[in-house]
């Protein structure tokens, strides 16, 4: 699962990869509001996680990556304001790194239904990720393993420029 993280404060960030890098997860970070709006745009993350209180341009965009979003205001209005700007979770800090790993790994169950990440569809491309079985119409072809995976990574990246280091 490739995660994202968006965080100023530096000492925050680099525990925050560590503890998700531990757990298996592949991270990005980056520092401020526009270097992640441009690496979200850029690329397809499972999940962002963003400090609320970011310098430079956060809005997201239209982008559909999840969020989890962290900040020291935790007043009632502060978080309704927070998920009405899009936010699809909330953290308060400081936080638990328990608490954290399980609401990154409750956002990632999310995502899609089991038979969306069995099966994808885009236009007349039906791609079945454990067969490894690409299908245009009745036309059949099986893949090799990285074919698949870069095959499910275009069809859930649908509209999404992808960066050569992604791929």
């Amino acid at each position: 699962m490739n995660l994202l993280v968006i965080e100023d404060d530096r000492k925050l960030n680099r525990m925050l990869c560590e503890i998700l890098e531990k757990e298996g997860y592949t991270v990005k970070a980056c520092t401020d509001g526009e270097e992640g709006a441009y690496y979200l745009q850029q690329n397809a993350y499972d999940l962002a996680l963003v400090d609320w209180m970011l310098p430079g341009e956060s809005r997201r965009k239209g982008i559909m990556t999840p969020v989890v979003m962290l900040t020291a205001l935790t007043a009632v209005e502060n978080k309704v304001t927070c998920l009405d700007a899009g936010a699809d979770d909330y953290l308060g800090k400081p936080f638990d790194s328990r608490e954290l790993l399980a609401r990154v790994r409750a956002n990632l169950r999310r995502q899609a239904p089991i038979e969306e990440l069995v099966v994808l569809r885009y236009g007349d491309l039906v791609y079945d990720t454990k067969a490894l079985l690409l299908a245009c119409g009745r036309e059949e072809i099986a893949v090799s393993k990285k074919l698949g995976l870069m095959i499910e990574l275009f069809m859930k990246s649908k509209g999404q420029a992808l960066a050569r280091a992604t791929l």
